[in-house]
């Protein structure tokens, strides 16, 4: 035990560094050069990953990006839709039993969640289909009845108040007299 304190107290002894000096000298570079290899890893790893990441976001940004394009342009699209069909009505409103009046104030009310796909007329009822939410379809059948002579409106089956789905509005007009 003397010997082995001897040996790990005295610096040096015959021209050699101590056991000790050499455990320390070693160890710490051991330690540095571990520390530095693992630190440089992570980083390296983390640098990856945050790359990565980034050319995720980016591709999901161009995705948002070409979404709101092509709604934008659907939107375009039926605006200017709404303003042909609207000057094509005024046109062709020649007699008092024509559907121009009631088509005119059905396009001018499309709420912006509703899209039509379809509309029939026969002489005393429409008949609309298209897409859009159970509740904005309820208001607006509800506005159609109250602004339009309908004798009734048959509304559609929705399983959710709040999921867009599928729709056919049937809309009776009560009978004008000639």
């Amino acid at each position: 035990m003397d010997i082995k304190l001897d040996l790990l107290r005295s610096y040096y002894k015959g021209g050699h560094a101590s056991l000790l000096f050499r455990i320390n000298k070693w160890g710490f570079t051991a330690l540095l050069a571990c520390f530095l290899l693992t630190g440089g890893g992570a980083i390296y790893c983390c640098h990856q990953k945050a790359i990565e990441l980034d050319s995720q976001i980016a591709a999901k940004r161009q995705n948002i990006n070409k979404v709101l394009s092509v709604k934008k342009n659907l939107a375009m699209k039926q605006k200017d839709l709404i303003k042909t069909c609207s000057l094509r009505l005024e046109a062709s409103s020649c007699h008092k039993n024509n559907h121009s009046e009631v088509l005119r104030f059905l396009i001018n009310s499309i709420p912006d969640s509703v899209v039509l796909d379809q509309i029939q007329f026969k002489r005393e009822e429409m008949l609309l289909s298209g897409e859009g939410e159970g509740r904005e379809i309820f208001i607006w059948g509800e506005e159609l009845y109250k602004n339009l002579y309908l004798q009734d409106i048959n509304y559609p089956h929705f399983s959710k108040n709040g999921e867009r789905s599928n729709f056919k509005l049937r809309l009776l007009f009560v009978k004008l007299e000639e």
